[in-house]
């Protein structure tokens, strides 16, 4: 079983040119943004500047990890990938989360936790609104 990776590209780059974090050859780490492309990669889009986005999302990914754990406890088959999308303003509170897809098959409840997380995370002040995308592979 893999742990959650998050995968990251840049907000040009081509989502699907593959790629994902890695520590020591072992799972991938639950809050591990890598350099390289990947389905489903951090995207930002307007003020907030990309090193600072990743920075926050390896922040908040053990957050997304901790609704998927307890959703597999109750179904230890519970495996997929969530693509998510972030509205923050200039203060860098998230005014909008949502989830874009999900192959999380009977995992509602979890995506509802994620959903309901992302109200809590914030983000680095910026000069205006910004949109993050990216997706979060589990338990594969």
């Amino acid at each position: 079983m893999r742990d959650a990776a998050v995968d990251v590209v840049d907000a040009g780059g081509d989502a699907g040119d593959g790629g994902g974090a890695r520590r020591g050859g072992k799972k991938p780490a639950a809050a591990a943004p890598t350099g390289g492309g990947g389905p489903g990669g951090v995207k930002v889009e307007g003020a907030l500047p990309r090193a600072e986005a990743d920075k926050a999302i390896r922040a908040v990914s053990a957050k997304l990890r901790a609704c998927y754990d307890q959703e597999r406890a109750k179904k230890p088959d519970l495996k997929g990938r969530v693509t998510f999308k972030f509205t923050i303003n200039e203060r860098g509170f998230v005014t909008v989360g949502e989830i874009v897809t999900s192959t999380l098959q009977g995992g509602s409840d979890a995506e509802n936790c994620m959903v309901r997380a992302a109200r809590d995370f914030r983000f680095p002040r910026g000069s205006g609104e910004s949109t993050i995308s990216f997706g979060t592979t589990f338990g594969r």
